[in-house]
């Protein structure tokens, strides 16, 4: 009779240890996964938080219209002596907003933040 409860004991620790091993590899695999996609989104600069949690996502366009946004902002409060031609404006994610830099001749010049609407920085 010990016999067998001491079978069924190590038949209970090694199911125990194979499940818990299973868990394991999940996790690796999960995580693996998670840093396999986010390397990939960040090199089309877009962070996975900003997509799994919406908080810098754009439903009413995307980069070139934030940037627009941005560089329209810039002209109706600041560019009232500026040649158009000079200025651009480059997009920046950074998960939890977007940025806009304003360049005027290649030289930054403002900061602006977008998250759902413009805002200096």
């Amino acid at each position: 009779m010990k016999n067998k409860t001491k079978e069924n004991k190590k038949s209970n620790d090694k199911s125990n240890a194979n499940e818990n091993l299973k868990y394991i590899i999940i996790t690796i695999i999960i995580i693996v996964a998670f840093f396999g996609v986010n390397k990939m989104l960040a090199s089309n600069n877009i962070s996975l938080p900003a997509i799994l949690f919406r908080s810098a996502t754009t439903n009413n366009g995307g980069a070139e219209d934030i940037t627009k946004k941005g560089l329209d902002y810039y002209m109706e409060n600041y560019g009232s002596n500026v040649d158009p031609s000079l200025v651009e404006a480059k997009r920046v994610s950074f998960g939890c907003h977007f940025e806009i830099h304003i360049y005027k001749e290649g030289k930054l010049v403002m900061k602006l933040g977008y998250a759902g609407k413009i805002y200096e920085l």
